[in-house]
């Protein structure tokens, strides 16, 4: 960790401005888990060595993201972008509600430090190629962006939500 601490010290160096980390939930069995737990207490060190060097601490999040464990029931159908087959589909009933109770959940965990910054990215891990989420990047992306806007901005209210996509009518 102190080798990864002093590579982040450097980046404010080099005029980087901003620390984003990714929370990777589809390692996991939930928040609970305990190398789940292992990562979040090493990104929250990240956190705060960054913050203590003058960056931005920010969270990326896949827009459908989940944990190893999801129910295969609501999973996406999965896109050629690399799924890990663990992601939601937010139009079967009852997955979006569990994507954003994921997403609470971690935004909880660092809700005590200053994050500046969350990323929602639609596509590599996420995605969906059904027919009520198609074209993902204009339209399933799109009616989870701003619900996952939401939890965040109550725990950060300071906090700016990026949206990063590319291919608007991929899927």
């Amino acid at each position: 960790l102190e080798e990864v601490q002093r590579y982040v010290e450097e980046l404010a160096l080099w005029g980087f401005n901003s620390l984003q980390v990714w929370f990777d939930m589809h390692h996991f069995q939930g928040i609970a888990d305990p190398a789940a737990q292992e990562l979040i207490l090493r990104l929250r060190n990240l956190f705060q060595t960054a913050r203590q060097a003058g960056l931005a601490p920010g969270l990326c999040v896949l827009a459908n993201e989940a944990y190893a464990n999801s129910p295969a029931e609501l999973r996406a159908l999965p896109t050629d972008r690399g799924h890990y087959r663990v992601e939601l589909c937010p139009s079967k009933p009852g997955a979006k509600e569990l994507v954003l109770r994921w997403m609470e959940e971690e935004f909880k965990a660092f809700a005590d430090l200053p994050i500046e910054h969350l990323w929602i990215w639609p596509y590599d891990q996420g995605g969906c190629f059904c027919e009520r989420c198609r074209p993902w990047g204009a339209n399933g992306f799109l009616k989870m962006a701003e619900p996952l806007a939401r939890p965040f901005r109550r725990y950060f209210p300071r906090g700016k939500v990026v949206l990063s996509t590319w291919c608007f009518d991929y899927g």
